[in-house]
């Protein structure tokens, strides 16, 4: 019987032991998991600060870039070279558009880039802003651009209403219209931060030169054109077209 007990006080000794060491052994993970968890969370806090950092140093650097292309804007207004259409212009938009017939793809940012390439650093580049026509007046309400989101669609619509008409132009009416129908377009989607004036004269003096047999050519900054302009935006385009056969070439 003594043994027996003996025995028994051996193994509950053991027992005791073997216990003790595993929840040691369980505690130390368990500890040494913490600390882990612990670093991994600190580090990830140095991460997370430093992201913010470089969020915040992108932001300044867009913001930076920002200024810079609303103060070429009012460099370039105040330049009429920038936005004076020449027969060069001209030239080169009505080879653009003959090679875009002949490839069956027109993309407004390289004729954009070929035109003002020389004047602006950021040519061809799409806005990815907002931009305000004129003095954002009542008057000029109906001049307002769209807003950055929308522009990808539209230009693609865009490009491709004005391919199927150089592909399929003539010298009727209907396609005059058109014409004109993709200008005060043009005008509406105001694709980029300058030169969206110069491009759209060019466009409608090429396009109605070179496939409508009526060459068009828009006084800079005309009053009565943007008048006009402004009616057809707001629905009304009879005015813009009578007002733009009367300035064929």
């Amino acid at each position: 019987m003594g043994e027996f007990w003996n025995g028994v006080g051996t193994g509950i000794g053991t027992s005791s032991v073997v216990a003790a060491i595993v929840f040691w052994l369980q505690k130390r993970d368990s500890d040494r998991t913490a600390a882990e968890l612990g670093s991994k969370i600190d580090t990830t806090g140095d991460i997370s600060k430093e992201a913010l950092r470089t969020t915040l140093e992108v932001r300044d650097i867009a913001t930076d870039l920002h200024r810079a292309v609303a103060q070429a804007q009012r460099q370039s207004a105040a330049a009429a070279d920038v936005e004076t259409m020449t027969q060069e212009h001209v030239a080169k938009t009505e080879a653009f558009l003959e090679n875009a017939k002949v490839t069956g793809s027109l993309d407004l940012t390289v004729l954009h880039r070929l035109l003002l390439g020389e004047q602006l650093l950021y040519a061809g580049f799409v806005r990815d802003a907002n931009v305000s026509v004129g003095n954002s007046t009542d008057a000029t309400e109906l001049l307002r651009p769209l807003p950055p989101e929308q522009l990808g669609e539209r230009i693609s619509a865009w490009q491709q209403a004005a391919l199927t008409l150089i592909s399929n132009g003539s010298e009727s009416d209907r396609s005059f219209e058109e014409a004109v129908t993709l200008h005060i377009e043009l005008m509406r989607i105001h694709p980029f931060f300058d030169g969206n004036g110069l491009l759209g004269r060019a466009l409608l003096a090429a396009m109605t030169k070179q496939y409508l047999g009526e060459g068009v050519l828009i006084p800079r900054a005309d009053p009565a054109y943007f008048t006009e302009l402004r009616a057809a935006m707001a629905g009304t385009s009879k005015p813009l077209v009578a007002y733009l056969r009367s300035s064929e070439a």
